[in-house]
């Protein structure tokens, strides 16, 4: 009876550690993808152009493809249909890859990702977020920070 319970415990041990072992390293095997609200592909600086032509805030995520929190976030609220349709709508949503994309990631200031901006036309950040935001999170946020950049602009 001892060498079955020894055996059984054993089992739960290599079940539970492989259990953590995925949870930990699958974000880095199976990254999630782009969301389809940045298939635009639009560079920062592009993005801030384009900002200064249309009145829209930049909405900019910065991300890595080995950030567990990251790939969360683009699974999650980042591809809501109705998070997607408010950015669509509301902002030019830009896309950066701190690994490709580490100057624009430093320009932000960047220090923890997943890492979520707005900035108006003139490239100043007027809100941040740090960490992942549910799409609940994600729509007021932008809502209550949209109506302050909306009120500055001339």
């Amino acid at each position: 009876m001892k060498r079955i319970l020894d055996n059984a415990f054993t089992v739960g041990v290599v079940l539970l550690g492989a259990f953590v072992l995925f949870r930990v390293f699958s974000p880095m095997l199976f990254p999630a993808e782009k969301p389809s609200v940045f298939a635009d592909a639009i560079t920062l600086p592009a993005a801030l152009e384009q900002s200064k032509a249309t009145g829209k805030p930049v909405f900019a995520v910065a991300s890595a493809s080995w950030c567990g929190p990251c790939q969360s976030y683009k699974k999650g609220a980042l591809v809501d249909p109705k998070v997607e349709a408010w950015l669509t709508e509301h902002t030019i949503p830009v896309y950066i890859d701190v690994d490709e994309h580490s100057t624009d990631a430093q320009s932000l200031g960047v220090s923890s990702i997943p890492a979520t901006f707005l900035l108006n036309a003139d490239g100043q950040i007027t809100a941040r977020a740090q960490g992942k935001l549910s799409s609940r999170s994600l729509i007021d946020w932008l809502n209550s920070n949209t109506e302050q950049i909306t009120a500055a602009a001339p």
